[in-house]
């Protein structure tokens, strides 16, 4: 296959909704999905699901924030919701969610939320949480501004070969929606976009992993997504530039490596650069100890800083735990860490702990 093809002849299986772009000039071109994925993605569904509630779920009793926040630059939001009843948008769709599963809402939901644009579309994934984090009977819904669904997924992995891995959601250029996903048959990472009307726009291969325990997706305008993945103690990201390029090529081993499974959180601090934190082995003899630890690279994934930035030792990691939230406010990365504590991450590698 040429390194460089237009989209629309990637994703002949699937067809395209919109004349596709110019094919990538850069490093090389993602490839087309692999076998287990040739198949198209579910259709929109065609429940009449919606919710007079506003575009922000309530906050409501039992209801423990785990990651991110969504916007531009940023990973979408990450939550555990034990009660629907706690979040408008679920309440809203309960009857969907337990056909969904059987007849029955499982004891807690994982939820992914990420802004989709300037016209405040949201895309919430939904599913209920294995032991070893992958979600059973996963579910997507858009909504626009007021909550009402303009479509959904029953089956957003659809034609990804099970067991399929680990999950997470982006938004995209011209209103488009992507799903990366871990796919260990095929011991690939797999990127999925449709249109913003939900028609199927492309399947990608993103990266060629032997693992992929934990991974983490974020849109970078003007470059395209950034996706991490956990391969045991090491962290691989790629960069898939939105015309489908493959800009690392077989992706890069950045962050830092870790006793265990470690999940990257991922932002963009300026139009140029991104910055990466996670937990990190203890550095020095305490080996009870963990630490965040901060990274900030370019485009090209070449480092910014000359070392990484320590945001400071924990107690030891739980497991559940590993992935730290990534926020923003006033134009200032916050990191939340073990413990309660919020850092701040400025750009010339600075911190403060946040009162």
């Amino acid at each position: 296959m040429s390194r460089s093809v237009s989209l629309c002849t990637l994703v002949a299986v699937l067809g395209c909704s919109r004349a596709s772009a110019p094919a990538d000039g850069g490093a090389g071109a993602a490839t087309a999905a692999t076998a287990s994925m040739t198949a198209a993605a579910s259709a929109p569904g065609a429940s009449a699901l919606a919710s007079s509630e506003g575009p922000r779920a309530a906050e409501g009793p039992r209801r423990r924030e785990v990651s991110g926040a969504g916007g531009s630059g940023l990973e979408a939001r990450r939550s555990v919701v034990t009660r629907v009843e706690a979040d408008p948008v679920l309440s809203a769709n309960a009857a969907a969610l337990r056909k969904q599963h059987g007849g029955a809402l499982p004891a807690s939901l994982s939820v992914q939320a990420t802004d989709l644009g300037a016209d405040h579309r949201r895309a919430v994934l939904v599913g209920a949480e294995r032991n070893d984090g992958t979600l059973d009977s996963p579910m997507l819904f858009v909504l626009d501004e007021r909550g009402t669904l303009l479509w959904s997924k029953d089956r957003p992995t659809a034609g990804i070969k099970p067991p399929v891995g680990a999950l997470a959601i982006a938004a995209g250029p011209h209103g488009r929606f992507a799903l990366a996903a871990c796919d260990p048959p095929t011991s690939s990472v797999a990127l999925r976009l449709w249109d913003e009307d939900g028609s199927p726009f492309a399947d990608f291969q993103a990266l060629e992993a032997k693992a992929c325990d934990a991974i983490t997706l974020l849109y970078w305008p003007g470059h395209g997504w950034l996706l991490a993945i956990a391969a045991g103690p090491d962290t691989r990201v790629q960069l898939v530039t939105d015309t489908g390029g493959l800009a690392w090529g077989p992706g890069r081993l950045l962050g830092a490596r870790f006793r265990t499974i470690a999940p990257a959180s991922l932002a963009s601090d300026s139009t140029s650069s991104f910055v990466l934190v996670q937990y990190s082995q203890s550095p020095g003899e305490d080996r009870d100890v963990d630490h965040a630890v901060a990274y900030r690279y370019d485009d090209n994934g070449q480092p910014l800083w000359p070392a990484p930035t320590d945001l400071g030792p924990v107690r030891r990691i739980a497991p559940g735990q590993e992935r730290i939230t990534l926020g923003r406010a006033n134009g200032v990365l916050r990191a939340s860490i073990a413990a309660g504590a919020t850092i701040e991450i400025r750009s010339n590698g600075e911190t403060r702990r946040v009162p």
